[in-house]
């Protein structure tokens, strides 16, 4: 998988592309992410690249903060990649 920055008309890089966000988390992994919603749902895809982790969660809910519950998901198996 590849990932990343769109160059734009100017010559300056879109941190946006092709429906990700490109981001780096508090652990400097680099991740990308989506999230959308849809009449009683929410759903949210983060792939961190680096560590071959991919996180999706799709909920029967309208409520906000699924992007950052996918992240709290993610961060528990980055922690156990690191253990090894």
């Amino acid at each position: 998988m590849v990932l990343s920055k769109m160059e734009i008309n100017n010559g300056d890089y879109s941190d946006y592309g092709f429906g990700y966000q490109l981001e780096t988390d508090k652990n400097g992994n680099s991740l990308a992410w989506h999230s959308g919603r849809s009449r009683g749902g929410r759903n949210a895809l983060i792939i961190y690249p680096d560590l071959k982790l991919f996180i999706c969660m799709s909920t029967n809910t309208n409520g906000e903060g699924i992007v950052n519950e996918a992240e709290e998901i993610a961060n528990y198996f980055i922690e156990v990649l690191k253990k090894g």
